[in-house]
């Protein structure tokens, strides 16, 4: 997500990168002689993930009904699912659901459920997250699948007839604001969108996986399918008006490019002529893109990176791709494990491979990972800088910027689509390069003596916001 930028041109508030950059600056090298960190046990954080999330997805069928006219969705999802081991009861996360009493129907394998009967949902919470779980009464075989049903409606926000993915990764916030799934990154299945708008009114459309369009009468049908099984935060979709976009398109080093952006906002020319550059450096380094097309909807600032795509400004659009490898394809197991893809980001991007970057002190400690319940949403801020001077150290010890490059594609190629967590990372430098830097990870990133955590949340995300000229029409209802 959200590129700090460079040196030079600030992607993000300077006001907030400066608060970012101080949290990383200060007490850093003045720490105890030997400060306490996490009792880390992989074994005890994989029962957690188990006990809270509970559920396997196999895949997520989702059907909209979008009126534009009314600012209304209506929609049908079907979840298959197995349970994990040692768990019996199902749940998922749909935010509307128990905040919105959006959910119109329920059925689990066949048996219909009343939403408002405690016999049949619960609405839980759990120690070290806000995010609530709607739980479902039924004791369920681990053996085989099993099968979600569920009707619901939602809101279009505002007054501008377009349906987004709108996801802040820094809060934790995917897309369970749109569909009921299971809102931690290590949790993967395939998604089959469609979306059927009707009206007349023409859309354009771009999104994760494959997507494509077709039209009968007054209604027009998108589909979506990301082919595989992908974190559901990470799925991009963007619908707009017709009558209000630019699009473009390109095949660049054998990716099928679509890039969108609101008339007057940015230049698709220019858009595509950058990642012209960047898609064949990406791949000399880490290998061949890993999303079968890509799908870009340019904003005037801000960014977030999701898989085959991105919503960004120009100015990010370089480090948003570059999460596809890292973040989106090579995976955090944790929410508060994307200190690393984000340092990576940052390092690899933003520093041009660690250009001018102090490499992070032996004595440095935070708490950039203890600070957060393996189960909480979003991240610490201080990941960028604390991610890019940790890689920095670790070039420092094994050959130079291009040694990490090396890492790092090892990394991707022996982890993509295998979640994994900050010790794990360090299992795989010890295993490549000889370099044992577990005790160090301890203290870096576990510490528990660091001051307060600095929310992502504090970090401006993209802006949708439409020109005046084009609100105005909406505005004034000459739809």
């Amino acid at each position: 997500m959200k590129s700090p930028g460079t040196r030079a041109a600030a992607i993000f508030s300077l006001i907030a990168l400066a608060g970012v950059f101080l949290a990383c600056e200060t007490k850093k090298t003045v720490s105890p002689a030997n400060p306490s960190q996490e009792n880390y046990d992989l074994a005890a954080e994989l029962k957690l993930l188990d006990d809270t999330f509970r559920i396997d997805i196999e895949t997520i069928q989702v059907t909209y009904d979008f009126f534009p006219d009314e600012l209304q969705v209506r929609g049908f999802a079907r979840l298959t699912f197995k349970m994990r081991p040692g768990q019996s009861r199902a749940l998922i996360h749909f935010d509307p659901g128990w905040r919105d009493n959006a959910i119109d129907s329920i059925a689990l394998d066949g048996e219909a459920l009343s939403y408002s009967d405690s016999n049949d949902v619960n609405i839980r919470e759990f120690d070290g997250t806000i995010q609530k779980a709607i739980e479902f009464e039924r004791d369920l075989a681990q053996e085989g699948f099993h099968l979600l049903e569920t009707s619901f409606h939602l809101n279009v926000q505002g007054r501008y007839p377009r349906f987004v993915s709108e996801v802040e990764d820094g809060m934790g916030r995917g897309n369970e604001e749109l569909f009921p799934t299971i809102n931690t990154p290590h949790e993967l299945a395939r998604h089959q969108l469609t979306f059927r708008i009707h009206g007349g009114k023409r859309y354009e459309m771009v999104g994760s996986g494959i997507v494509e369009s077709s039209a009968a009468g007054d209604v027009q049908t998108w589909t979506l399918d990301t082919l595989r099984p992908i974190s559901s935060y990470t799925v991009l979709f963007a619908l707009m008006p017709k009558e209000d976009v630019d699009v473009g398109e390109r095949v660049i080093n054998g990716v099928p490019v679509k890039m969108m952006t609101y008339k007057g906002t940015a230049s698709i020319s220019a858009g595509l002529d950058l990642l012209e550059g960047w898609l064949p450096q990406l791949a000399a380094d880490f290998g061949p893109f890993p999303a079968p097309r890509i799908g870009v909807f340019l904003v005037r600032s801000g960014g977030m990176e999701y898989y085959g795509g991105t919503i960004s400004a120009m100015s990010a659009l370089k480090h948003e791709i570059f999460h596809n490898y890292f973040g989106c394809s090579c995976i955090a197991r944790t929410f508060r494990d994307s200190w690393w893809d984000e340092g990576m980001a940052h390092w690899y991007v933003d520093y041009n491979k660690g250009t001018n970057v102090v490499p992070i002190a032996e004595d440095f400690y935070s708490n950039v990972i203890s600070g957060r319940s393996p189960i909480a949403l979003g991240w610490d801020a201080r990941a960028y800088e604390v991610g890019a001077k940790i890689l920095q150290y670790i070039g420092q010890r094994i050959g130079g910027a291009q040694a990490v490059t090396g890492f790092l594609r090892h990394l991707y190629e022996t982890r993509v689509f295998s979640p994994f967590n900050a010790m794990e990372l360090a299992d795989d430098l010890l295993s490549y390069s000889g370099l044992d830097l577990h005790a160090q990870f301890l203290r870096w990133l576990y510490s528990h003596e660091d001051g307060p955590a600095v929310p992502a949340s504090s970090l401006k995300t993209f802006d949708l916001t439409p020109s005046g000229e084009i609100l105005k029409k909406y505005q004034t209802g000459l739809r």
